[in-house]
């Protein structure tokens, strides 16, 4: 053999056991101050981007986010821990944040509308969901054949595919955030193939294009607590195939989907319990096939239609519409008294966004 084919198969072999490496118990990540060429095994030896941390974690270990850490990639896990031994995910308040600033534009006026005069990627989904946010209003295309479907509705193309904007009212690019999300098929959490036995708590998900937390095929024992999705171009919670999936304490709102903050179908199997809905394109949540259940929801809206119906696939209990005031609007008819009060009190002292909102980069503690 060669010198050369010796220092070939020594590289391989070096590339081979490197890719071989153990599987860490304990991974830590941190967007600012991490390097994926470090251990990960330590904070001060942290990785900096989620997708490192994933193919480093072993079954049923737990990766840690840096506090208030803001990352810029979606996380996606396709693998999981072990009945009674969950794969953790461990945010400490970090955000997964993929909208990209465009208020500067440029802008050029045309009536009343604006068109962004520079080249960004293309809305594939329209009607369905919102790319563009104006002061954590989301803005799509409405459908043609429901010009009334909402009143923000205000985006259309040139044919050389800019976007076109009607602002809302009293809104500009002079006086007004304007966000674009990621691409439509881009979510905050992605949860598919092997994703079973997981626990994600204390994460926001922000200005993704996609869903904020999406699980898809047939995961199993994840649960997710204490998390947020605003500003999603689609829904924040969405659950497909027949996947099962719990929420325990969430905030679900200023999501530009068409089906609703939460949307779950075909044959998927949910359970939500302190949760809150406010300030979505529609005050509702879509519960199709499969079997859901929902006790303890707080749902802002202007009338009693976003109360979720109950039926043998639909469980409803302690579910509430309050207005923006949180003054009860509607209640389900399976509802402890006691109960619903202290749900519109406890989403009232936590005051919700409902009017302010945190933009890209800035962690959720400095804003107003």
């Amino acid at each position: 053999m060669t010198h050369t084919a010796l220092v070939t198969v020594a590289l391989l072999l070096f590339a081979n056991l490197a890719h071989a490496a153990p599987k860490l118990a304990e991974v830590y990540v941190n967007a600012e101050t991490g390097n994926d060429g470090n251990s990960g095994d330590d904070k001060a030896a942290a990785f900096k981007t989620l997708k490192r941390a994933v193919e480093s974690i072993s079954a049923s270990g737990t990766i840690h986010l840096a506090a208030g850490n803001v990352f810029r990639e979606c996380l996606e896990l396709r693998v999981g821990g072990a009945e009674g031994q969950p794969l953790t995910v461990e945010g400490n308040g970090a955000i997964i944040d993929l909208g990209t600033d465009i208020t500067d534009g440029p802008w050029e006026q045309l009536g009343e509308e604006w068109v962004l005069a520079r080249d960004v990627r293309p809305h594939t989904r329209p009607v369905q969901s919102s790319p563009i946010f104006v002061d954590n209003t989301p803005i799509w295309v409405v459908h043609e054949k429901d010009p009334k479907d909402a009143p923000n509705g205000g985006l259309r193309f040139l044919e050389n595919g800019r976007y076109v904007i009607k602002f809302p009212a009293g809104k500009s690019p002079k006086n007004s955030r304007v966000i674009l999300t990621s691409e439509e098929q881009t979510p905050g959490v992605l949860l598919e193939a092997g994703a079973s036995h997981i626990l994600i708590r204390n994460i926001t998900t922000r200005y993704v294009g996609n869903d904020g937390f999406n699980l898809h095929g047939s995961g199993h024992d994840i649960v997710l607590e204490n998390i947020k999705a605003l500003m999603c171009g689609d829904q924040g919670i969405s659950s497909h195939d027949s996947g099962q999936m719990t929420i325990r304490g969430a905030e679900v709102a200023f999501c530009g989907s068409r089906a609703g903050g939460i949307a779950d179908i075909n044959d998927c199997v949910t359970s939500y319990s302190n949760v809150l809905l406010h300030n979505n394109r529609k005050p509702v949540l879509t519960l199709r096939g499969g079997k859901h259940e929902i006790d303890g929801m707080v749902i802002v809206a202007p009338n009693a239609n976003a109360l979720p119906k109950p039926s043998d696939k639909i469980s409803v209990k302690n579910c509430v519409v309050v207005n923006a005031d949180f003054e009860q609007i509607s209640a389900s008819a399976q509802s402890e008294q006691e109960k619903v009060k202290g749900l519109i009190e406890a989403t009232r002292q936590a005051k919700p966004l409902l009017d302010t909102v945190p933009y890209p980069g800035v962690p959720l503690s400095q804003n107003p």
